[in-house]
């Protein structure tokens, strides 16, 4: 219990999302432009955690590496599948280079993120390259438990 957010727990994903983007935002001055659309209110809490623990992890690598201004993440549900994007502006990184070896320290931030995508039977693609920044796309299916949130 004390591994997953308890505010992932009692308000859901995207409160829980809003409130790691004010924090990254207050803490390191970094610009988070959010976007949410056909988001359920709440889904299957596995889901749920899996999302939260990618763009948690995407943000330590922008604080971390990126030297990024600006961020935006985009959050959205469509074909029973909900989509979290987030791109960032900064310096990107050689993606092939990194891929090539998982022993380099950076690299298992990257490999949770997509194992635990997999998980869930979706899936997390990367892009990026030097001078470029960088794209987390993660996709994982859905099964809705209530009616979609509102468009923010």
């Amino acid at each position: 219990r004390r591994l997953r957010p308890s505010l992932l727990d009692d308000l859901g994903l995207i409160p829980s999302l809003s409130s790691l983007f004010q924090t990254v935002e207050k803490s390191s001055g970094l610009k988070i432009d959010f976007f949410t659309q056909n988001v359920p209110s709440r889904f299957e809490r596995p889901k749920e955690l899996a999302l939260y623990r990618i763009a948690q992890e995407a943000m330590n690598n922008i604080l971390k590496h990126a030297r990024a201004s600006q961020v935006y993440v985009n959050l959205l549900a469509r074909d029973g599948t909900v989509l979290l994007t987030i791109e960032d502006d900064g310096q990107g990184f050689d993606l092939k280079k990194t891929q090539r070896s998982p022993e380099h320290r950076e690299s298992w931030g990257l490999i949770l993120m997509k194992e635990r995508a997999l998980k869930l039977k979706g899936r997390l693609l990367l892009d990026s390259s030097p001078g470029r920044g960088t794209q987390v796309h993660a996709e994982i299916p859905l099964k809705v438990n209530n009616e979609p949130s509102k468009r923010r």
